[in-house]
């Protein structure tokens, strides 16, 4: 007995596996927009005000300011100069202090590193690792050598007025991303 053709599809072959890969590409690429909306809608806002030269650390004195010998630091047409972790230049020293500091508040030893220990009030210690946290983001941007060299100083005076216990001269505001507030003045005061 003859076979009898199946029936037939009114679409070609080709159809079906152009339809699936057009939908793995469209999921594909759904997943890449919702990222990178993601992204910006978390960073964006610091990227402008970081550009617009705005920053939630206020300074009230300027730590550390740099002195005359940064400026022969410049290259001759005062370009701007990328630091990298092989040059070991300034933004790497500002980011490896910064990271420092914040693993010692992660592991609980920089109640050990700051006059009065645990009794320090904590808000200071916030500001604190928020004033490096600012410098060391600020140094990503790069800049002249002179220009991070005076970020670097800055970190470092901080360090100073912390490891000593002494008001640390900036005040903080800043709006997490819950929506709380931190707020400190940078005072040295002991809690308790």
């Amino acid at each position: 007995m003859p076979q009898q053709p199946g029936p037939h599809s009114p679409l070609p072959r080709w159809v079906i596996p152009t339809a699936v890969a057009g939908a793995v590409l469209s999921f594909v690429l759904l997943l890449g927009f919702a990222g990178s909306l993601l992204w910006l809608t978390v960073q964006a806002p610091l990227l402008v005000a970081a550009a617009a030269g705005q920053s939630e650390v206020r300074s009230g004195t300027d730590p550390g300011a740099p002195d005359d010998s940064e400026s022969r630091l410049l290259p001759p047409d005062g370009e701007f100069v990328p630091d990298s972790p092989a040059s070991g230049g300034p933004a790497v020293e500002l980011q490896q202090l910064a990271d420092g500091y914040l693993e010692a508040q992660r592991d609980g030893t920089i109640y050990d590193l700051v006059p009065g220990g645990e009794q320090v009030d904590p808000a200071y210690i916030g500001a604190f690792l928020y004033a490096l946290t600012d410098l060391k983001s600020a140094s990503r941007f790069g800049g002249t050598p002179a220009e991070l060299e005076e970020l670097l100083a800055k970190a470092q005076a901080y360090e100073q007025r912390f490891l000593a216990g002494e008001d640390l001269g900036t005040s903080v505001k800043i709006t997490r991303g819950d929506g709380s507030i931190f707020e400190s003045d940078g005072k040295y005061r002991l809690i308790g």
